[in-house]
């Protein structure tokens, strides 16, 4: 008896069902408020839009977004975007949508990419249209939207140049592939272009000639200013890409290198300077960080040697520590010193460029490398040699000084002596009796 009950039962629990789910929506709902709107429902939002699917030029609507994600609607008008709308996660707003010109047009309400809502409108315009009704206010009403679970949330004033999240998700949107391509072979080219021109004027910090008129050109289409530098056609957002791959291409990929040369001066004083030196023919030559140096390197072909008896090498690490930094390591060459001299032109012209040269006095602990000395026992012997032959040299200069100041000091005396009003008469007397003679002679003759 009982399951004779119970299958009637089912069986009508089955059709009530059956019938709810026919009779309910599958996506939407759809109905009309007593102000004239439609009213679009689904799962979280509310589009509030005229019911008629002729439209004018432009109609209000309200839309309501209770999702916790931005819901971004479109109208488009044969794939062609006419309209976009954005509304934040828990709030709503008004919007003016714009139909401009006869045809059909689709509304299309998405969220992340799917999309909720999608509706048809036409847009005819009449041979005569009406006139233009006078603007009201007061006759402006807007009836709120009906009760809902959801109640608006008063939101702190924003400053209006803080990117929102809607701002941010259409600035995504409209990053394609193409403009990657693009951007990333502008930054390729460029940095191919700043390694080739670092190399080539051998500068260590860019604060040569060329780079500084290719930042300046680059800077001008960014600012805008002046109009006539301006390349037409350019959009001036593509320079930016540009001008980070020139840096990134001069100073990371073109890297110059140079040497720490440091001498020992006369005021007890360490001077270190950075050479950058480049090599023609086995001989070495120092590239000057200033303009100057470099045109007359580029477009006269003037070079700078340097006249060293042996290869400047960099075998010293010096290693320094300054309170609150870490330890500086540097490896360097130790010179006496060195003389940059003028360099007497084979043939005198009056607008000759002025050519020099720099002498290197190489310290002797510099002349023999640590390779060499792991290599060759014979060069620890040449190195003591020359320490020995400089201390014969300074040894014969201490016995030698005794004798070059009394000879100084006797010439000095001579000159003093002849000076005096004595030595002068006699001179005047010696010169008076020998001209005396001279005219005897002629007149015996």
């Amino acid at each position: 008896m009982k399951a004779r009950t119970y299958a009637p039962l089912a069986t009508l629990a089955l059709v009530l069902v059956l019938a709810t789910l026919l009779a309910a929506p599958a996506v939407a709902a759809t109905d009309t408020t007593p102000n004239g709107w439609t009213t679009h429902t689904g799962p979280g939002y509310e589009l509030y839009i005229t019911p008629n699917e002729q439209v004018g030029s432009s109609e209000l609507v309200l839309i309501v977004n209770y999702g916790d994600t931005v819901m971004d609607l479109h109208v488009t008008q044969d794939n062609r975007t006419i309209t976009t709308e954005y509304v934040d996660a828990r709030s709503s707003r008004f919007a003016q949508l714009d139909f401009a010109t006869n045809g059909t047009y689709k509304i299309v309400l998405s969220s992340v990419g799917h999309e909720l809502l999608t509706l048809n409108k036409t847009r005819v315009i009449p041979v005569t249209p009406d006139p233009t009704p006078p603007w009201d206010d007061d006759d402006w009403h807007i009836i709120p939207p009906g009760p809902s679970p959801w109640q608006p949330i008063l939101r702190p004033p924003q400053d209006p140049l803080v990117y929102t999240q809607a701002a941010v998700d259409a600035l995504l949107a409209n990053i394609t592939l193409e403009i990657l391509l693009i951007t990333a072979s502008l930054m390729a080219i460029s940095m191919v272009i700043g390694a080739a021109v670092q190399r080539a004027v051998r500068f260590i910090w860019p604060t040569d000639f060329m780079t500084v008129s290719i930042v300046t050109f680059a800077a001008v289409q960014i600012i805008g200013w002046p109009s006539f530098l301006i390349v037409p056609g350019v959009d001036p957002i593509w320079w930016i890409p540009m001008l980070i791959g020139y840096i990134i291409g001069y100073i990371v990929i073109g890297r110059t290198r140079y040497i720490m040369v440091r001498r020992l001066t006369d005021d007890k004083s360490f001077d270190t300077e950075p050479w950058v030196l480049y090599h023609i023919d086995g001989k070495p030559y120092v590239q000057e960080q200033s303009n100057k140096a470099l045109l007359k390197r580029l477009v006269f072909g003037i070079h700078h040697p340097i006249l060293s008896p042996v290869s400047l090498e960099p075998d010293y690490e010096d290693r320094t520590k300054y309170p609150g930094f870490p330890v500086f390591h540097r490896r360097m060459v130790c010179v006496e010193g060195w003389r940059t001299y003028e360099m007497m032109p084979e043939t005198v012209s009056r607008w000759q460029l002025k050519r020099y040269a720099t002498e290197v006095k190489v310290a002797y602990g510099s002349t023999v490398s640590r390779y060499e000395l792991l290599r060759s026992f014979q060069a620890l012997d040449r190195v003591n040699s020359r320490l020995i032959e400089a201390e014969n040299e300074i040894y014969a200069l201490h016995q030698s000084l005794s004798v070059r100041m009394a000879d100084t000091v006797a010439a000095f005396l001579a000159r003093v002596y002849s000076r005096a009003p004595g030595a002068v008469f006699k001179d005047a007397v010696e010169r008076w009796n020998s001209k005396e003679k001279k005219e005897d002679n002629v007149q015996k003759e």
